[in-house]
């Protein structure tokens, strides 16, 4: 390393780059970020259990439930991708960070099929079923 922390004769950029995935990674780990995904967590849990359990409305869509559940699933796709980002490979040697990549994408995926059949008009009780089903695991991958 020369006096400024630089790899002998490498590239600045390439410390650059090194540098704010680490800061990145920093970020990601810090208690801030943690607490940020155990709100959207407990949100993810208090639409299910209002609206799925409490049945509170009549609708089976109603607005403000889609418009949460995808907020807090963008949000969760922004988390998993920007950890991805920060981590880089070592991403994929924790199980845990396979799971909620699985767990994330097929509650993505759920909700597209939900939410376009809904608007077809077709009945759609079983992928609900499947959507709290990913909403319990996706509890369990962030505890």
């Amino acid at each position: 390393l020369t006096t400024q922390g630089e790899p002998d004769g490498g590239d600045p950029s390439l410390w650059e780059e090194v540098y704010w995935k680490e800061r990145l990674e920093q970020i990601m780990d810090s208690i801030a970020m943690n607490i940020v995904i155990l709100i959207l967590v407990l949100t993810d849990i208090c639409i299910f259990l209002v609206y799925d359990v409490a049945h509170v409305s009549d609708e089976d869509f109603p607005v403000e439930k889609v418009v949460i559940q995808i907020l807090v699933l963008v949000l969760m796709v922004i988390e998993l991708t920007l950890r991805q980002m920060s981590k880089g490979r070592r991403f994929w040697w924790n199980w845990w960070n396979c799971l909620d990549f699985f767990v994330i994408w097929i509650s993505v995926i759920i909700a597209i099929v939900i939410y376009s059949l809904s608007s077809q008009g077709s009945d759609s009780d079983d992928l609900a079923e499947a959507r709290s089903a990913t909403t319990t695991a996706r509890v369990v991958t962030r505890l």
